[in-house]
C-alpha cells in the first residue's frame, strides 16, 4: 500500500499494482480482509481471486482492480482465459507461505504464472521455513536476492512464550484421548490437528453427535468453498469454549484469536510442518500451548528431529484411569445413524494410506499399529478391508518366492536342467520322423526332405553337414560317459512329406427365434395330439 500511495498509483489508469499469491483459500481469504481494514482509507481497489466462486463474476470486474489477492489455480485460469486481466503495469509480486506452494504441487503453475509477469518488479517471498524448493523459486523470481531474518539469532526456532509437551499414546487410544481433552478443555480456544480430510470429518461429525458441551466445527481441504469461509469466520469470532478439527490446510498463516490450545492428534510430516502447526497460537507475544501427540513407535524418531532443530519439548503423562473409552458410544452412534459407518470405515482406511505413504518410516511405520483395535476403537464392529495392502502384500510375496527360487538353485540343478532339456529336445525330433516306433539313437539315419529333391540327394548333403553332432560324428569315444550331448536342430525340414486339405469353414446359419404359431404348426405336421391323457398299465401297455 505505500509503495503504490507513494507512485500515486491511480485506481481507474493504472490497472493492476500488486499481485498476493496465498497457498489456500482461508489464507487469501484473511489476507484480503486485513488489506480492507489497513487501506480503509486510501483510493485503492481489492479483489480476492481463489476457488470455488463464481468465474464470470470476477472476469467482469478483475480489469479494475489494483491489489489482487490469489490462489495459483485460480490466478492462472485468468491468465488464460480472461483477454480483460492485464499484468503488464505490475509493481509487486508477494508470495506468501513460499515453501508450502510449492509442496502443494504448484511449481508448474508458479512457473507459468511467472513467465506471464513482467521482469521489472519487486518480488516478495514470506515463509516460516525455508526448503530447497524455496531457494530454487529464488533463483528463477529475484535478481539481487536479499534475505531477512526476523529471528535469525534466536536461540529457538519456536516462541519462548509457548509451552510445548508430548505424550505417549498408542493409536487405537487416540479418539478415548481426545474426548477426555475436549472434556477437561471445555472453556479452552482448541485447535486440533489431524493428517487427513476423512478423518477429520469422520471425527468432526460423530463427536458432535456425542455432545462434549462445546462448539466444535472442523475445516478440511474437500469441504465446500462457502462452508469453509463460514467455518473459518465462526471459529475466528470465538474466544472460549470452542475446538476445531482440521488438517494442515489450517496450519499455514492463518491468524486465529486467541487460539489457546494446539492439539496436535497425528505426528507432522516433517519439523518444519510441527512448527507452522504449533504456530496457530503465542502469537503476538501471548501465551499459549502446544501438545503433541505420538504413538511408542515415533517417540524416539521425532523427539531426535525436535532436539536437532533446537524444538525444546516436555514429556507429560496421562492418567490412564481419566481417559474415557468412547468406543461403545461410537457404535451406538453409528448404529444410530446411517451414513456414520461408511464415514469411519473411510476414515479407517484413509488413515492407514496416509501412514503408509509417508516418507520418513522411521516415524510412520505401518507394522506397528494393529489394525483390528484401531477399527474397534473407530466404533466398527469388523475391521475394514484396506485393498492396497493386499496388493502391497501380494507383490511382495511374489518377489520373495522367485527370489527364493532364484537362491535356491544350485549348479547340479542347473546342469540337470541342461540335460533334461536336452533329451527331451532329441525325443521330440524322434517322435516326428514316422508312425513305426524305431527309437534309434543314430540320427545319421534321419531323411531330410526340403522339398527340393529326393531324399537320395538329401541323405547324401545330410552326411556331409555338421548339424548332427553324435559320439561318432564329432570326434568323440564312443565309449565316453560324458553327460552333454549337442544335438542342432533339423532346421532343413520345413516342408512336411504331405499337406492335408484343409476342409472350407462351414458357416452357421443365422436362426430365426422360433415363434409360439410356428411351433404349433410343427407339431401339428407330425400329427401329436395335444392334450391327450394316456393310461398304461403296470407291465407299461398302453390302455385303449
Amino acid at each position: 500500500l505505500e509503495c503504490l500511495w507513494r507512485q500515486r498509483w491511480s485506481r481507474t489508469v493504472d490497472g493492476l499494482g500488486a499481485l498476493i499469491i496465498s497457498p489456500t483459500r482461508e489464507l487469501a481469504f484473511q489476507t484480503f480482509q486485513v488489506l480492507n481494514k489497513i487501506g480503509a482509507h486510501h483510493n485503492f481497489s481489492v479483489a480476492v481471486l481463489i476457488g470455488g466462486t463464481d468465474v464470470e463474476f470476477e472476469s467482469k470486474r478483475i480489469g479494475s482492480v489494483n491489489i489482487v489477492v490469489c490462489t495459483p489455480g485460480r490466478l492462472l485460469q485468468h491468465m488464460d482465459e480472461n483477454s480483460t486481466f492485464s499484468c503488464e503495469q505490475l509493481q509487486i509480486l508477494v508470495i506468501d507461505e513460499a515453501d508450502r506452494i510449492l509442496d502443494l504441487g504448484f511449481s508448474r503453475q508458479m512457473n507459468a504464472v511467472l513467465e506471464n509477469l513482467p521482469k521489472n518488479r519487486q518480488t516478495l517471498l514470506f515463509s516460516a521455513t525455508q526448503t530447497k524448493n524455496v531457494k530454487d523459486l529464488v533463483r528463477l523470481a529475484l535478481r539481487d536476492p536479499l534475505y531477512i531474518s526476523a529471528h535469525e539469532n534466536a536461540p529457538q526456532a519456536t516462541p519462548e512464550s509457548l509451552q510445548q509437551s508430548y505424550f505417549v499414546c498408542s493409536d487405537e487410544d487416540k479418539l478415548n484421548a481426545l474426548w477426555s481433552f475436549l472434556l477437561n478443555h471445555r472453556k479452552k480456544k482448541s485447535l486440533i490437528f489431524v493428517s487427513c480430510c476423512k478423518q477429520a470429518r469422520f471425527l468432526t461429525e460423530a463427536f458432535c453427535h456425542l455432545r462434549p458441551g462445546l462448539s466444535l466445527m472442523g475445516l478440511w481441504g474437500t469441504m465446500n468453498q462457502m462452508k469453509r469461509l463460514e467455518v473459518f469466520k465462526k471459529f475466528n469470532n470465538k474466544t472460549y469454549g470452542a475446538a476445531m478439527i482440521a488438517t494442515d490446510v489450517a496450519s499455514r498463516g492463518l491468524d486465529f484469536a486467541r487460539v489457546d490450545i494446539v492439539l496436535q492428534l497425528d505426528c507432522p510430516v516433517d519439523v518444519d510442518d510441527y512448527i507452522h502447526r504449533v504456530g496457530r497460537t503465542a502469537r503476538m507475544d501471548a501465551k499459549g500451548e502446544a501438545i503433541l501427540v505420538l504413538t511408542p513407535a515415533q517417540e524416539q524418531a521425532m523427539l531426535a528431529r525436535l532436539q536437532a532443530r533446537n524444538i525444546l519439548i516436555t514429556k507429560i503423562s496421562v492418567n490412564e484411569k481419566q481417559i474415557m473409552d468412547i468406543s461403545k458410544r461410537l457404535q451406538s452412534v453409528i448404529a444410530q445413524y446411517p451414513g456414520m459407518k461408511e464415514f469411519a470405515q473411510r476414515s479407517f482406511v484413509a488413515y492407514i494410506r496416509t501412514i503408509y505413504l509417508m516418507r520418513n518410516k522411521d516415524v510412520f511405520n505401518l507394522d506397528t499399529v494393529d489394525l483390528a483395535s484401531l477399527a474397534k476403537s473407530y466404533g466398527l464392529a469388523a475391521t475394514p478391508r484396506v485393498r492396497f495392502l493386499k496388493r502391497v502384500a501380494n507383490k511382495q510375496n511374489l518377489q520373495a518366492t522367485i527370489s527364493q527360487k532364484q537362491g535356491e538353485k544350485s549348479a547340479e540343478e542347473l546342469v540337470e536342467m541342461m540335460i533334461s532339456s536336452a533329451k527331451g529336445g532329441k525325443k521330440a525330433m524322434e517322435t516326428d520322423e514316422d508312425d513305426s516306433n524305431n527309437e534309434d539313437d543314430n540320427i545319421e539315419d534321419e531323411e531330410i526332405d526340403l522339398g527340393l529333391g529326393t531324399s537320395e540327394n538329401n541323405e547324401a548333403k545330410e552326411n556331409q553337414s555338421d548339424f548332427n553332432l553324435t559320439a561318432s560324428g564329432s570326434g568323440l569315444d564312443e565309449g565316453s560317459d560324458d553327460f552333454l550331448k549337442i544335438i542342432r536342430k533339423n532346421v532343413f525340414n520345413i516342408f512336411p512329406d504331405k499337406i492335408d486339405e484343409v476342409p472350407e469353414e462351414t458357416k452357421r446359419e443365422s436362426r430365426k427365434p422360433v415363434t409360439r404359431h410356428a411351433l404349433a404348426r410343427k407339431i401339428l405336421k407330425k400329427g401329436v395330439k395335444l392334450g391327450v391323457k394316456k393310461v398304461f398299465t403296470d407291465d407299461g401297455m398302453e390302455i385303449v
